[in-house]
């Protein structure tokens, strides 16, 4: 597999905008709907439990009540501060997988550009956590045939 040494900072983890804040966009957007889903279902719970409780004839103002309104404020609390949580690591996974993913297009990009202009034949390399590193060998196969069919021609120029 052709890969590089990961031994240089990456410059930006943002190497394609576009693609990686659609990508992390689609993945919060996701953990949004599943926040709002636990929270309409445990306030779906907690609506229940406050019929019950009128059922059975408590008071408003009882203890019942005013405990169930207490842990549910509480219970709300504490999603709110695990959505935040959750919400920061998807788009810090969401930009690091991303990056894995645009990173290497870029180079292979870039390399192309560089070999279309005649600037080097040498073989692409990424980063060893890199996503597409299969991309990096099947390209550096057809630089490998590019390279051969110059030699030939360069030999067959020499030799007439």
């Amino acid at each position: 597999m052709a890969r590089r040494p990961n031994n240089r900072k990456p410059k930006s983890l943002l190497i394609n905008p576009r693609f990686q804040l659609a990508l992390i966009s689609k993945v919060v957007i996701v953990g949004l709907l599943n926040v709002t889903f636990l929270v309409l279902a445990i306030e779906h719970s907690f609506q229940h439990f406050r019929a019950e409780g009128l059922k059975m004839n408590f008071p408003e103002n009882s203890f019942y009540f005013s405990l169930l309104e207490k842990e549910r404020l509480t219970l709300f609390m504490w999603i709110g501060l695990a959505a935040l949580v959750n919400f920061a690591i998807l788009f810090i996974g969401g930009l690091l997988v991303s990056h894995r993913i645009a990173g290497p297009l870029h180079r292979l990009k870039s390399h192309a550009r560089e070999v279309a202009a005649g600037k080097t034949l040498k073989n692409v390399v990424f980063r060893k956590n890199d996503y597409f590193l299969e991309i990096a060998d099947a390209f550096n196969v057809l630089l490998e045939s590019h390279r051969s069919l110059k030699e030939k021609s360069k030999d067959k120029n020499d030799a007439a």
